[in-house]
C-alpha cells in the first residue's frame, strides 16, 4: 500500500486583516451621546462589518477622569448606536475621549480606567468555528461639534484573519482533505487601547477543524476553512517547524497541515 504524504507548510506571518471602503452609519440627532461607526465592508466569514455590528461597548473620559464606564451602545431600528440610560454631553463643551470595542466579551479582561486601558489575557476560542473578530476604536467629541451629528468611530480589526486554501493538479493521485490544522501559534496576549499594540505571551495552541466528508482537491485553489469561517488569531511573527532538525517539534514550531 502506498502511503499518502503529510502536507506541511511553514508559517511566516499572521498579518492584520485590512480595512477598506469605510461605510458610515446614519447620523443620530438629539442631546444624548451617540455614535456612528465606520467599518470595512468586505464580505468575509466572521469579519465584523457595518451590517452585522449591532452593539459596541464604550467608555468615556473627561481628560483622565472617567465620564462613564464601559457600557453597551446598541444599534436601534433607525441604525443609531445609543446607550440606555442615555448619557448627555457636558454643558460646558468639554471634550470627551471615547474608547470603544466589540464584542462585549472578547475573550479576556477589558480594563478601561484612568490607570489602564487594556484587554489582558486574551485567548481565541479553542474551536476555529467559534472564533470572532475583535475591533477597537478611539474617538473624541464635544457638545457643539457632535451633539447633532454623533461621534464617528472608525474601527480597526485587531486580530489576524487566517484563510487556508489548497489545490492539487496531480494527474495520477487524488488528494482528499479531511481537515485543517494551524499548529503552535502563540495563543495568549494583551492589547493596549492607547498604543493599539499587542504584547504576546508564551502559551501556544493547536487549532483545527475537521469535515464529515473529505474534500477532494482540484487544480483550482479552494478555501479549506469549513462552514465556521476563517480563523481569528493573534497577529504575530512565527517561527516555522523544521522537521529535518526537530522531528518531534520539541521547539513547538508553527505549521499548517
Amino acid at each position: 500500500m502506498k502511503k499518502m504524504p503529510f502536507l506541511m507548510l511553514g508559517l511566516a506571518t499572521l498579518a492584520l486583516a485590512s480595512c477598506s471602503d469605510d461605510e458610515p452609519v446614519s447620523v443620530n440627532t438629539g442631546d444624548a451621546i451617540s455614535f456612528r461607526p465606520a467599518m470595512g465592508v468586505k464580505s468575509r466569514a466572521t469579519e465584523t462589518t457595518n451590517s452585522n455590528l449591532t452593539s459596541i461597548n464604550v467608555a468615556g473620559f473627561m481628560g483622565d477622569t472617567p465620564y462613564f464606564t464601559a457600557m453597551p451602545f446598541d444599534k436601534g431600528s433607525d441604525g443609531f448606536f445609543v446607550s440606555s440610560p442615555e448619557y448627555k454631553w457636558p454643558g460646558d463643551n468639554t471634550e470627551l475621549t471615547f474608547y470603544a470595542y466589540a464584542p462585549a466579551a472578547p475573550g479576556g479582561t477589558v480594563t478601561l480606567t484612568s490607570e489602564a486601558k487594556t484587554l489582558t489575557d486574551f485567548v481565541p476560542a479553542a474551536t476555529m468555528a467559534d472564533q470572532v473578530d475583535f475591533i477597537t476604536s478611539v474617538g473624541t467629541g464635544t457638545k457643539d461639534a457632535n451633539e447633532a451629528s454623533g461621534v464617528e468611530l472608525t474601527f480597526d480589526h485587531r486580530l489576524a484573519q487566517i484563510e487556508v486554501r489548497a489545490k492539487a493538479d496531480n494527474s495520477v493521485y487524488t488528494f482528499a482533505i479531511s481537515g485543517v490544522r494551524i499548529g503552535q501559534p502563540v495563543s495568549k496576549g494583551s492589547f493596549d487601547f492607547t498604543t493599539n499594540a499587542w504584547t504576546l505571551g508564551t502559551d501556544k495552541a493547536i487549532y483545527e477543524e475537521t469535515y464529515d466528508t473529505p474534500r477532494v482537491l482540484t487544480a483550482e485553489a479552494a478555501n479549506m476553512m469549513g462552514e465556521g469561517g476563517n480563523a481569528m488569531l493573534l497577529p504575530q511573527q512565527l517561527v516555522a517547524w523544521n522537521p529535518e532538525t526537530d522531528g518531534a517539534n520539541a521547539a513547538e514550531g508553527a505549521y499548517l497541515s
